[in-house]
């Protein structure tokens, strides 16, 4: 009775360090849309990591000056294409801002943008702009179907090289102040 007891202890034991299942995560990167001359098209890919990420709305904003999404029919309307974990689909989007920031509800096709773990999908958006797309800040919300809310800013390397940069003179010179004050 005593083993059964001490094998049930170290089962229970084992399964309470065994970790948890990662939580779903999004990652987003953006470049030039293959094909399309004079990237008249930017191409924001969607990776999940953890678990699947099943989107049931996405809002991208364009944060880096220049840079704005082309509108259909209408000033406040455009369009995309996707590829999803399950295939291609396409749909409408609602540009705000003044073309800065798109809007985008899966739902209005009947299903969410479903990225499974490990893979991704891709989401491109007519736009133009001036500079590097890959050099692109921008900043994306969305709701999974879960509830769950992803967000995020997509800093490129060079500008977070220069903010970091700047924090590190802005450090060395509070430091020299306090010295100078020290000293006084």
């Amino acid at each position: 009775m005593i083993r059964k007891g001490l094998l049930l202890s170290a089962v229970l034991a084992l399964l309470a360090i065994r970790p948890a299942p990662a939580a779903a995560q999004l990652g987003v990167t953006v470049a030039c849309s293959p094909g399309i001359p004079s990237c008249a098209s930017l191409q924001f890919v969607l990776s999940a990591t953890g678990s699947e990420v099943a989107l049931n709305d996405l809002a991208i904003t364009l944060l880096s000056p220049g840079w704005t999404f082309t509108a259909g029919g209408s000033p406040t309307v455009g369009s995309y294409s996707a590829q999803d974990s399950f295939g291609p689909f396409s749909g409408f989007t609602a540009i705000d801002n003044g073309g800065t920031s798109v809007t985008i509800n899966f739902l209005d096709n009947g299903f969410p943008f479903d990225v499974l773990a490990g893979s991704s999908g891709t989401l491109d958006l007519a736009a133009t702009g001036t500079g590097n797309p890959n050099n692109l800040y921008f900043s994306y919300s969305g709701t999974t179907v879960d509830g769950t809310t992803v967000s995020g800013t997509v800093t490129p390397e060079p500008v977070t090289l220069v903010l970091f940069g700047t924090g590190l003179g802005a450090l060395g010179l509070a430091r020299r102040k306090k010295r100078k004050a020290a000293a006084a």
